[in-house]
């Protein structure tokens, strides 16, 4: 008796909390979020309908390929297909013939991080009536069985596995996206001499043709506004990004779509679910990248999209300033140097001497168009988090709707209260200092000298 007494309190207090949840309405969305979903997007994707092509690169757990995809039949009895990119497990994680117990780790992280992806990507794109076209286009996953290009599904292999004297050999989950572009934003950073000609190209790829120092501001604000338009939507979900960097950026100039699309949401979680917090652990940090993490370090669970501002902001400098566009080590020390003066960009550029700032630094911001881009960029790279603006909200600024006739984009939905991540954040602060965060990084370090 007392026990049901317990559990009838317990649903009176948490049962308030999660229909409120469920009741959250976001602003709908504007022109730039709706997009009619592709026919691949109506069909499940079966084994024997994906067809995998050659390698594009490997991760630490996991490798990308082309491939096909074959939809339907056109009026003729032509196949209709369009071209994927799948990512998968690597095969020799998957494999763990030497019973190796740092396999078994690799494999479970392996494991979890597809998963988190998938289930981000399916959020994003599949479970939603509007999708962005600055995120990369989800289609779907399926199993595929590796040996000798025999697909079969994941039920046909259970199938098969109940008959004794047949042994079927592994099968791989694969996820799918539309082919959106070849090359990521780090690609086309500079060209391989060092000059700026591949800038050209990003600019003809995006449709904005950068051929005199006028326009130099133009491509720059195409650049950061589809940078923000994809997080404002996936902060708009509740999904925060948490590795934002060029390389996670494809160019498609391709298929009339000319805009950017991020990738690679296996690092991402989602804050909107007050239950489980699919992504997020607090004692971990996660996969992220050093030289575009903001000083935080983990996410702040009251102010988590701010994580991604940042991150968009350092990515948007390593893009536009050519003396970072072409050295990182630039970029580090111009970290270094703002950490020096406690995350102080007004601090730092009085501290520096004008013959010592970074190559084109002073062309970009001393124009009329660059001080407004300063005035964004010192908002952005606040270090208290909280101080940040939303994605959203930059959106509407001076610098990036200068004509004051763009539409609102959803803000993020308020945070859900959850034990689990309140109880993981208390844990997390008891191991961390209060002015700077633990990384073992020159960025964050107190200045010894």
């Amino acid at each position: 008796m007392m026990i049901y007494r317990w559990f009838h309190y317990i649903l009176i207090v948490l049962l308030p909390w999660y229909a409120s949840s469920l009741t959250q309405q976001a602003p709908l969305p504007s022109h730039q979020h709706r997009r009619r979903p592709s026919k691949s997007r109506r069909i499940p994707i079966q084994p024997k309908d994906l067809i995998l092509g050659q390698f594009i690169g490997n991760g630490t757990f996991g490798e990308v390929r082309r491939g096909t995809l074959c939809l339907d039949y056109d009026s003729d009895g032509q196949i209709i297909t369009i071209p994927i990119v799948t990512k998968s497990i690597k095969l020799g994680v998957v494999e763990n013939n030497n019973n190796d117990n740092n396999n078994d780790n690799d494999r479970i992280r392996a494991q979890y991080y597809l998963d988190t992806e998938e289930y981000i990507n399916r959020r994003l794109c599949l479970e939603s009536n509007d999708q962005c076209k600055y995120i990369a286009p989800y289609v779907g996953d399926c199993f595929i069985v590796d040996e000798n290009h025999s697909y079969s599904s994941s039920n046909d292999n259970k199938n098969d596995a109940d008959d004794e004297n047949n042994e079927t050999p592994p099968s791989r989950r694969h996820l799918v996206w539309e082919e959106a572009g070849d090359l990521t934003l780090e690609e086309f950073r500079t060209d391989d001499d060092g000059n700026d000609d591949s800038l050209q190209s990003l600019a003809k790829a995006l449709d904005y043709p950068n051929t005199a120092r006028t326009t130099t501001h133009t491509l720059a604000r195409v650049i950061l506004r589809q940078i923000l338009s994809a997080l404002a939507f996936s902060h708009s979900k509740g999904i925060v990004h948490r590795d934002i960097k060029p390389s996670n950026i494809l160019v498609d100039g391709n298929n009339m779509a000319n805009c950017l699309r991020i990738i690679d949401f296996g690092s991402a979680c989602d804050m909107s679910n007050w239950i489980t917090r699919k992504g997020y652990k607090g004692k971990e940090k996660g996969v992220r990248t050093i030289l575009y993490c903001p000083p935080e370090e983990f996410i702040e669970v009251d102010h988590p999209y701010a994580f991604d501002v940042y991150s968009a902001a350092i990515t948007w400098l390593r893009i536009v300033i050519p003396g970072f566009r072409q050295s990182e080590d630039a970029l580090f020390n111009f970290r270094i140097q703002v950490k020096d003066e406690k995350h102080d960009l007004e601090a730092w550029q009085e501290s520096i001497a004008d013959n010592k700032l970074p190559e084109g630094w002073e062309e970009f911001f001393e124009c009329d168009d660059g001080r407004m881009a300063w005035s964004l960029l010192c908002k952005m790279l606040k270090y208290d988090p909280s101080q940040r603006p939303t994605a959203a909200d930059l959106l509407l600024g001076n610098y990036l709707n200068p004509t004051c006739q763009e539409e609102a984009q959803p803000e993020p939905p308020p945070i859900p209260w959850s034990l689990t991540s309140h109880l993981e954040s208390i844990s997390m602060m008891q191991h961390r200092p209060v002015e700077e965060c633990l990384l073992p990084d020159s960025f964050y370090e107190e200045n010894t000298e």
